[in-house]
Formats: C-alpha cells, structure tokens, sequence
C-alpha cells in the first residue's frame, strides 16, 4: 500500500492523509509549501513537502522563470520586429538621396572631363592657326586630333541615359574667328538628357553648361545654337 502522510500546520494540527499524488497536486496549486511538516500516517515519521512530492509537481515560484523568460523573447522579437521596421523606413528615405547624390557626383566628373578636352581643342586650333579639328561630329572622332592636349583617355559621359558625346559636324575644319557667336555655339554634347532632363554642352568657347533638354530641338534646328548663356555649370 502507498504510503500517505498528514499535513501538519503551524499550529501543529493535522489534516488528510494524503497520498504523494495528492500533496504533489496541493503543492503544484499553492496549497501547501515545499517546506510544509508531514507525518507518515503508519510510522509518524516526519518530512517535508518538498522531500515527498517535489520530484512530483513544480511550486508556482518555481514556474516562474520560464515564464519570464518566454516574456523576455517576447520582448526582444517585438524590438526587432519594430527596428526592421525601422529600417526599412530609412532604407526608403535614403536610397533617392543617395541616388541623387551619385547622379550629381557622375554629373560634375563628367563636366570636369568635357571642360578639359574643351581646352584641348582651343590649343589644337591655337597650333595650326585657329582652326578646328577636320572632323567635329563626336568627341572620338575629335580624339586622334587632340590627344596630344588630352591625356585623360577616351572622353564618354557618365550619363546613365547614355555615354556618347556628339558634336556639331558643321563645324569641323572651321577657323575660330568665322564661327559665329561662339559663346552660344555647341562643339560638343550629351548625345541624351540627364535623369534631370538636361544635357551637358561644350561651346566654342570652352565653356561647359547644363542646358535643358526642351531647347535642344530649336538649337539643333539653329545649327545647334544655343539661347543666351546660362552661368557655368559647376
């Protein structure tokens, strides 16, 4: 037969017997303490809760750590639920600024290299008495002609939209002095707009500008005449 115990109060009275099932559900339920006195019913021998039906049930102190820590995990998958949020957020916002940011960076490299062959072709034309290169319709047509002034290699455009610099054909073999309004007057260009709608334009003068892509048309139409200067692109 089992054995079964009485449990005995603080005041020493006594209550059951219960069998070692019965206390392990007493102590699971908070009833009783693992620290709480038995006395065996048969030999009067006295133990503990705890001694007896321990092994049995977990005490509601005892339970607790899980819990908190499932509440810890909770917790921490929240956050990270909010944080890659977050992210994402600032992902949004900042990949355009940075885009932006690359654009205009490709945008000026490409204005210092145009300005720099531009240069190049004023002191081609300064050594064989103001005349242009023979052939003006692109900047590699130009290339075998001034590669002598220009040392930085073969001149493309960082333009996403297209890397080909056109030139004004017209003016190929042409002495500086007969080019008239040179100041307005396109040597070389974008052969396409800029994701901002503009193109980079290289006039006679040597003077780079960012010119919007609506007057292209009537310029090219013009002998590729531009309006009245804008200030100089950076």
């Amino acid at each position: 037969m089992a054995s079964q115990y009485f449990v005995v109060s603080g005041e020493g009275e006594k209550s059951g017997p219960f069998t070692v099932e019965a206390l392990a559900s007493k102590l699971q339920a908070g009833e009783v303490q693992a620290g709480t006195i038995l006395t065996e019913s048969e030999t009067g021998a006295q133990t503990t809760v705890g001694a007896v039906a321990g092994p049995y049930a977990f005490a509601p102190n005892q339970a607790a750590p899980d819990r908190g820590r499932a509440t810890v995990w909770i917790v921490i998958g929240a956050v990270g639920i909010v944080l890659m949020g977050c992210v994402g957020i600032l992902a949004a916002i900042l990949f355009p600024i940075f885009a932006q940011a690359r654009l205009a960076g490709q945008q000026t490299t490409t204005t210092a290299n145009l300005r720099s062959f531009g240069i190049a072709v004023l002191m081609y034309a300064s050594d064989f008495d103001d005349v242009l290169p023979p052939t003006t319709e692109s900047a590699e047509a130009m290339e075998p002609y001034v590669a002598g002034y220009y040392k930085d290699g073969p001149l493309v455009s960082n333009n996403p939209q297209g890397e080909r610099i056109d030139g004004n054909a017209a003016l190929g073999g042409k002495k500086l002095p007969q080019v008239t309004h040179p100041d307005r007057r396109a040597l070389l260009f974008d052969s396409a707009a800029w994701p901002n709608g503009r193109r980079l334009v290289l006039f006679v003068t040597g003077r780079v500008e960012r010119r919007p892509e609506e007057q292209f048309a009537a310029a090219k139409a013009a002998g590729f005449l531009f309006p009245a200067p804008e200030p100089a692109a950076d």
